[in-house]
């Protein structure tokens, strides 16, 4: 035990100390201060073939002891039932990682940040990477953490947010996904949901959904199974809800990156105008007056019919044209009208006629039931 002791009395502690508590806390600084010091620095000797090994533990001790110090010089002046006012912490960088407990924090160099503890001591939150809400279980079973469980908002309890299994086979089971489980829930209790960050020490190989996922693999809601997620992409009429990124393939430590994007239906884009029902062979038109593309029909004009069907719009002729094209006297035109003669009253003449016997065809013509011909050659 160091023999020089860095205690100051208690009279001079309640000099800038408010209350007794933390009168004491001080003491106990002092206290470690001194369990941590050398038996006096004249006690640090160099030996003959461990001179290296001795300097190196000295410099160690004299840093905890300047450390020590510090703390105490910097120690806020100022008290208010137990909450401390200062002006900044600093967290030891490459401190070891303490046991996670609810409400500790740490710093966390390999991600940059600051770790805390969250309730229940299950899940610690990466503060400025990851967001997360504390839901209550009403998919009428328990939320696994090892399946990582895909979930949405299905309403309110207990003034929290109620989750259920996502999936992507509807807008109702899909539009309102919210993100993956990160800690196993119970039914009808209460458990974190990573909204954006990353959830990790999972299974990511795809083992689980019987797939072969790979490191930057994107993940998407399952049509299929409620909860899950996929790396295959759907197409529709299944919902394409991207979930989000492998970033780590693994069988035991595989991380998740979580950032949800739904997606849209097209009556949510905003300028498009669905009016329902919508209709089969409905067409998108846009409105110049209102500046929004409206759902439509083709319809049925003068001589044209229109049939509408699921995915195909067939236009066609009316059956006066038709009929008359294909007519079973073999004539191309009837006509109701007598045609009448030219106002010339001399013969007509065919000049540069063809050899005799030609022309070999005629078209015939119904002048109000009268047939008459036009040559063709």
């Amino acid at each position: 035990m160091a023999t020089n002791n860095l205690n100051l009395s208690r009279n001079q502690l309640a000099a800038f100390l408010k209350d007794h508590e933390s009168i004491r806390q001080f003491e106990r600084l002092f206290s470690i201060a001194n369990d941590i010091g050398p038996d006096g620095l004249n006690e640090v000797q160099v030996e003959a073939g461990t001179a290296n090994a001795k300097a190196e533990a000295a410099l160690t001790a004299l840093q905890r002891i300047a450390d020590a110090l510090e703390m105490l010089a910097t120690a806020p002046a100022t008290e208010h039932n137990n909450s401390v006012v200062t002006d900044y912490i600093d967290f030891q960088k490459f401190a070891s990682a303490p046991v996670p407990a609810v409400g500790r924090m740490r710093w966390n160099d390999q991600d940059g940040t600051v770790d805390v503890g969250l309730k229940g001591g299950n899940v610690t939150l990466q503060i400025g990477q990851e967001q997360l809400i504390y839901a209550v279980n009403k998919t009428g079973a328990d939320l696994l953490e090892a399946n990582y469980q895909c979930v949405r908002i299905s309403g309110a309890q207990g003034q929290r947010p109620k989750v259920a299994l996502a999936q992507a086979n509807n807008d109702a089971n899909s539009g309102d996904t919210i993100g993956l489980v990160t800690e196993t829930i119970a039914n009808n209790l209460e458990g974190f949901v990573t909204t954006s960050g990353i959830v990790r020490n999972i299974d990511t190989t795809g083992t689980l959904q019987s797939e072969t996922w790979a490191d930057g693999d994107v993940l998407y809601l399952s049509g299929t199974t409620a909860g899950r997620v996929t790396n295959i992409k759907p197409s529709a009429p299944t919902h394409t809800v991207i979930v989000g990124f492998v970033i780590h393939a693994h069988s035991t430590q595989g991380k998740i990156f979580v950032k949800v994007d739904n997606g849209y239906e097209i009556d949510e884009l905003h300028n498009v105008l669905i009016t329902p029902s919508v209709l089969a062979g409905s067409l998108l038109i846009y409105d110049a007056t209102t500046a929004v593309w409206k759902n439509a029909r083709l319809t049925a004009g003068s001589n044209i019919a229109i049939t509408n069907a699921d995915g195909s719009i067939t236009v066609a002729t009316a059956a006066a044209i038709t009929s008359a094209l294909t007519n079973n006297t073999g004539r191309l035109i009837d006509s109701s009208a007598t045609l009448s003669n030219g106002a010339a009253a001399a013969t007509g003449t065919l000049t540069n006629a063809p050899a005799a016997g030609n022309p070999t065809k005629w078209v015939a013509i119904n002048d109000n039931g009268t047939t008459r011909y036009i040559p063709a050659w």
